[in-house]
């Protein structure tokens, strides 16, 4: 099916991952309309609506997780747990969320910019964009660091900040 639509090659796919339907809650249209998770009844914008009240997001990545996050509530109790322990460490440290949230500011959509790389149809300015990106990834790792949170220890020991991909792209 991919290869028909996206009428290419799928190098930049490493592996596909499939979700159970018991893995999350499952809500049809008409309770995500009605509970004005995305959109209000009113006048069918975002404002009033749950994603409003919680977008708090830096990035575009943020955004689209949090909106999949609202469509497919966990149900998991450890995973709810590991969100509820990273979210209550960051509403403690203030200055540290703030200075998280600037510096995510200064990252571009790498979800989609990886995809342009994959797939060779980034231009310069993508290039430059994710150079400036991988830029961030030791600051922000550094500030994840000393924080207890299991799911931010976690992020922080996983994100590999590519610093040969950086360099190459800054020559």
């Amino acid at each position: 099916y991919l290869q028909e639509t996206q009428r290419g090659e799928l190098i930049h796919l490493d592996s596909l991952h499939y979700y159970e339907l018991d893995q999350a809650m499952l809500l049809d249209q008409s309770t995500v309309k009605n509970l004005e998770l995305l959109e209000s009844l009113y006048d069918g914008s975002r404002n009033d609506t749950l994603l409003q009240c919680l977008d708090g997001t830096a990035t575009g990545m943020g955004g689209r997780l949090l909106k999949t996050w609202i469509l497919r509530p966990e149900i998991d109790l450890k995973e709810i747990e590991s969100r509820q322990e990273a979210v209550a460490t960051l509403t403690e440290n203030l200055v540290l969320r703030e200075e998280l949230k600037k510096q995510l500011k200064q990252v571009y959509d790498l979800e989609r910019l990886a995809s342009k790389v994959a797939l060779s149809s980034a231009n310069a300015r993508d290039l430059i964009a994710l150079g400036q990106s991988l830029e961030q990834i030791p600051g922000l790792k550094q500030q994840l660091q000393p924080l207890e949170a299991a799911r931010l220890q976690s992020l922080e020991q996983s994100s590999d900040p590519l610093a040969d991909v950086a360099e190459k792209i800054g020559e």
